[in-house]
């Protein structure tokens, strides 16, 4: 791949939509370095946890994401072939995504992630990183208060190891579950 995609942050990220017929095609020009270790053509669910090597971002529970359709946008957009990395993991908070003193220690997300992203790009920075995080934070005052300055932590992180100026495309997730819609 020409293009180096990190998807990372909690379950929107690892996909949550329902695995049909309808969903995307694949496109060779797309590729994913699974979870597995291995380069395969994208498929959904982009983040399989089919003989997944590090645990530690294990989603049982993944389906369909928004991954292969961006994919192949970026591809028909002419940034030529792209590879996914799916980095993931549902529920998570913030604070686990903080690179520790070994930034590539696989027990952990950040060095999980920052791990696959060596073995994916031979050691290049990513293109970008897609990042789906927030919900995770809304389980306590503390944590929404502390938002601001651990979103901060992890995009110091980011820019250290993935890449200094790579860009973070961030997705809000809604501000809270409960919210009503008029029809």
């Amino acid at each position: 791949a020409s293009r180096y995609i990190i998807i990372a942050g909690q379950s929107n990220a690892s996909g949550r939509g329902e695995l049909n017929a309808s969903n995307e095609s694949t496109d060779s020009r797309v590729v994913t370095f699974g979870n597995d270790y291995k380069v395969h053509t994208a498929t959904e669910p982009i983040d399989s946890p089919t003989s997944q090597v590090d645990t530690v971002s294990l989603d049982t529970v993944a389906f369909h994401s928004f991954g292969l359709r961006a994919g192949k946008d970026l591809s028909i957009a002419g940034y030529g072939n792209v590879g996914l990395i799916p980095c993931a993991k549902g529920a998570s908070t913030l604070a686990l995504w903080y690179a520790t003193s070994n930034p590539l220690d696989r027990a952990t997300l950040f060095g999980s992630c920052n791990n696959r992203r060596k073995v994916a790009t031979g050691g290049k920075a990513v293109t970008a990183i897609w990042w789906y995080q927030g919900e995770g934070e809304n389980a306590s005052d503390a944590l929404r208060q502390a938002f601001a300055a651990n979103h901060t932590t992890f995009v110091n992180n980011a820019s250290t190891y993935f890449g200094a100026n790579v860009p973070i495309m961030y997705a809000q997730l809604a501000k809270n579950g409960l919210e009503t819609f008029n029809t």
